[in-house]
């Protein structure tokens, strides 16, 4: 941990802030590549498999396309994976720095798994693409020909699908590998009661919450593969490269099906993530994130129905906005909880960069200008509240009491505030420092309660 700590630069509240801003935008699209990849990487791979044993060419082509969905050019893997996935690293470096959290650790784990899976998977696609051409050269030749060409043809043949069964079979188990050490690695750190206990990946993986999120992840992960097929073939490409009329209903009704089951399990598994979440960073950005993201899928499920009942595709670009937002507000949601279970986290950095400061300012001579807490409090607080009397907020007569020698939580109050009563507003964050929010609240507790005796 002390090399992940000397990538630290001691940075402000307002850039922690920005911090797990990228982090919800990071994952939110490393979340969105990866379920396309995996629910890709895996329909193609059992596809070609059936059509192995069955010896039937829409088998073929549908694995085909399938991995082709996102596996074109590796651009979409270094834009919306390998840069995402960097980016999510070093936000929980800054964010976790001077925790015994071991999330990076494994995190690591996570990547390098994640870039062997994403290189087997594009050596899997092409050995697909030269599949495609063998079966257009296997119908100008006949197996049973003795000419050293036609043999060599036949095994060369043989090899290549072979070898790319394998890689493709073992990116897909290395790539599942790899989210689910991810998956694990977020939920631990929220999870921070855990941190000494996972003493290796066992205790990692295998607890229920890491395993509740990974579900999670797979199922929907089938869902919005099955859309992203849909919404590439039928609508923006302007003529669907399918071989035959039998297979282009093939892959509508396959995909149309696993969409709307999946999708429909969705609920279950936001409810079950709303259960297991722990009471002390349950908050009400949670919830309202989660409620939204149950009407999007309604909507969605909705929308899935009737293309399944009307064989009409003009719904698959909404229903496709709307998948990509409900994995977008599940980041949001996940975030929020990471937020609430590290408040206290947060004040630390910034004692830690007020502290940094300080010393820079030392250095280089200059001394800080003193702190005046009632000043801060008439500038910031008297605008909503008042000593005795209701004004936005409540009196500081009755909120007061019980802070009584709590002077760090009404300090981290003031910095993080969260709604306490109904009959009240939320509070805005006042932008604080800590050491201001220190001084705001020694003179609230000591000369603003002693005034009004």
């Amino acid at each position: 941990m002390e090399l992940f700590d000397k990538l630290v630069i001691p940075q402000p509240s307002a850039n922690l802030e920005m911090y797990s801003y990228l982090l919800m935008v990071a994952l939110s699209i490393l979340m969105i590549y990866s379920g396309i990849l995996l629910g890709s990487s895996v329909l193609s791979v059992y596809f070609k498999r059936r059509a192995g044993k069955d010896m039937t060419d829409k088998h073929f082509w549908l694995a085909k396309d399938m991995i082709d969905l996102i596996t074109t050019s590796k651009t979409f893997a270094f834009g919306m994976g390998i840069i995402p996935f960097l980016a999510v690293i070093m936000a929980y470096i800054q964010l976790l720095n001077g925790t015994n959290a071991p999330v990076v650790i494994y995190l690591l784990v996570s990547f390098v798994l994640f870039v062997a899976a994403i290189s087997l998977i594009y050596i899997y696609q092409h050995a697909m693409d030269l599949s495609y051409i063998f079966g257009f050269f296997k119908t100008k030749i006949h197996d049973e020909d003795n000419d050293k060409t036609t043999q060599d043809f036949i095994s060369f043949r043989e090899d290549t699908e072979s070898k790319g069964m394998r890689t493709g079979f073992w990116g897909v188990v290395i790539l599942m590998l790899s989210l689910w050490f991810l998956i694990s690695s977020l939920t631990l750190a929220v999870e921070h009661w855990r941190w000494s206990q996972v003493t290796n990946p066992f205790y990692l993986l295998l607890s229920f919450s890491s395993l509740v999120k990974f579900l999670h992840f797979v199922t929907a992960s089938v869902s919005v593969t099955a859309i992203a097929f849909l919404i590439k073939k039928f609508k923006w490409q302007d003529e669907p490269t399918f071989a035959d009329e039998t297979y282009t209903e093939f892959a509508k009704r396959l995909n149309l099906s696993a969409a709307l089951i999946f999708t429909l399990i969705q609920p279950l598994f936001i409810v079950l993530n709303l259960i297991i979440t722990p009471k002390t960073v349950i908050n009400y950005t949670m919830f309202g994130v989660s409620v939204f993201a149950l009407i999007v899928i309604f909507l969605l499920a909705h929308f899935i129905y009737m293309m399944v009942r009307y064989n009409q595709f003009k719904y698959i670009s909404p229903a496709f906005y709307m998948i990509i937002a409900v994995i977008a507000l599940i980041q949001v949601k996940e975030q929020a909880i990471f937020a609430k279970a590290n408040q206290e986290q947060m004040v630390v950095l910034a004692k830690g960069y007020e502290a940094y400061e300080t010393e820079v300012l030392a250095a280089a001579g200059i001394s800080k200008v003193e702190i005046n807490g009632q000043d801060i409090y008439n500038a910031k607080c008297m605008a909503c509240h008042a000593y005795a009397s209701r004004l936005v907020g409540p009196p500081h007569k009755d909120v007061l009491p019980k802070y009584k020698g709590k002077m760090d939580a009404l300090v981290r109050y003031i910095l993080k505030p969260t709604k306490v009563d109904p009959a009240y507003p939320a509070m805005t964050p006042p932008g604080l420092k800590p050491k201001e929010a220190e001084a705001v609240a020694k003179f609230m507790l000591e000369e603003l309660e002693s005034k009004h005796k």
